[in-house]
């Protein structure tokens, strides 16, 4: 049976300046996109980079060290497939903070393991966490705070703070790594896991269920 005709005229797109992600309600939202994308970039990419060398540093040998960053790594399709089951079925403001408090408290269990196989173990379950938390930043969260005339300056404004924070950071990782330890490293990306977290959760905007209308209504 064919649809009824279209009779309504579609709503005009209201043009947004790039100015308006810095003011009124948007503004709220740069910054917690910002901040969502930072954590990302940030854990992800240190975990990726400085595994091997953290473990090497605590005491084990390239060959281990490769092979357990190795296994872990398979907690990143994991996590993905996972996040793809579940992602719709919670608000998005409780998925983040869950998602960064996950990974602040496997942060300090990583930190603290001594053996090979609790190491493998801790590390996949991290890797998992990250990697739902990367198809949550990434793919869902940013991309829908936005009114559809931001969706692309809104969205990439976030990811370029995100990859400008992932220049600084590996510096500070690697202060924190020679002057205080390999372990501390798994602090620092607690902390940051949690002040997101708590960004998120104060200031962030619930976009699950909602209209495109409903998310583009910036008006004061």
């Amino acid at each position: 049976k064919p649809l009824p005709e279209v009779t309504e005229e579609p709503k005009a797109v209201k043009p947004l300046p790039y100015s308006a992600l810095f003011k009124g309600k948007l503004l709220k939202r740069t910054v917690v996109g910002s901040l969502v994308l930072i954590g990302m970039n940030t854990i992800q990419y240190t975990l990726m980079t400085w595994m091997p060398s953290l473990l090497k540093s605590m005491g084990y040998d390239t060959s281990q060290s490769q092979f357990m960053t190795m296994f872990g790594l398979f907690g990143a399709p994991f996590g993905i497939f996972i996040a793809s089951l579940i992602m719709d079925k919670v608000p998005r403001r409780v998925m983040g903070v869950v998602l960064l408090i996950g990974m602040a408290v496997m942060g300090v269990i990583t930190g603290q393991q001594t053996t090979m196989s609790a190491l493998i173990v801790s590390t996949f379950l991290l890797n998992t966490i990250i990697y739902m938390y990367v198809c949550y930043a990434s793919a869902v969260y940013v991309p829908e705070m936005w009114p559809t005339s931001a969706k692309l300056s809104g969205s990439g404004f976030c990811n370029a703070m995100g990859r400008v924070s992932n220049i600084f950071f590996p510096f500070l990782v690697t202060y924190v790594a020679s002057s205080i330890g390999s372990s501390a490293v798994f602090i620092l990306i607690s902390i940051v896991a949690v002040i997101i977290a708590v960004s998120v959760a104060i200031f962030g905007v619930e976009t699950r269920g909602e209209s495109v209308e409903d998310i583009g209504n910036i008006e004061e």
